[in-house]
């Protein structure tokens, strides 16, 4: 799975070493390349229009599923902009399912839906290792970075393993997952264990080890089902 920045790399993306690899778009890249491509002089149309396509364009990303997405499809439509609906239509609508949040977690991607981790990671690089330094001078940095790095990844799972959390159902489904799990994953679990209690009328295909449903699919983790 790759996960891009700007739709231009993803069309440049070169797929034969992996032509099974899924390509996604990073959320919030997409949402700021609509911000940047839809103006009032690309697209003809006054301040209030470009306002309300950027606002529909937003629902569009954060859509949960296809009848939700459609949903925010035919607003779009329904503002009778010309220049934009061929610009998304051409550009967007064809490849929905590689960026519209609700439709990327059809893939396991343990919920990262944007590339912000790597770039944090990038602006410690540019922090530690400097432009145009000799080779060796570059690799000593580096090699310095990635063992600090290293190290606090490490001191995180001391305090995550030492931590103690209280519950008052020792016994209770809830503190064994908490047992098991780190924080973040029990954190989706716990979410969960709530809609069990919940009747739902949706259906999957479901055993022990797997379903179907987009939590199992994106996460990998026991869903409600």
């Amino acid at each position: 799975m790759y996960i891009y920045r700007q739709r231009f790399q993803r069309t440049s993306c070169n797929q034969t070493r992996t032509p099974s690899a899924k390509l996604l778009l990073c959320l919030y890249h997409t949402l700021k390349t609509f911000s940047r491509r839809v103006c009032c002089e690309k697209m003809g149309i006054n301040q209030e229009q470009r306002q309300n396509a950027l606002n529909i364009l937003q629902k569009l990303a954060f859509s949960e599923n296809e009848e939700e997405y459609f949903k925010h499809y035919n607003e779009l439509q329904s503002l009778k902009l010309e220049k934009l609906m061929v610009y998304y239509n051409v550009n967007w609508h064809t490849i929905k399912e590689e960026w519209v949040k609700g439709l990327i977690k059809q893939n396991m991607t343990l919920n990262i839906t944007t590339t912000n981790h790597l770039e944090s990671l990038n602006q410690k690089i540019k922090q530690v290792v400097l432009k145009n330094s000799a080779l060796t001078t570059f690799f000593k940095d580096f090699v310095i970075l990635l063992d600090t790095i290293f190290d606090e990844g490490k001191l995180q799972a001391i305090r995550m393993v030492t931590k103690k959390t209280y519950s008052e159902t020792r016994c209770s489904v809830e503190e064994k997952y908490c047992t098991l799990l780190t924080p973040f994953a029990f954190k989706f679990i716990s979410k969960e264990l709530e809609k069990v209690k919940q009747i739902t009328n949706i259906s999957f295909n479901c055993s022990i080890n797997c379903c179907t449903c987009s939590f199992f699919v994106n996460m990998e983790l026991p869903c409600q089902h």
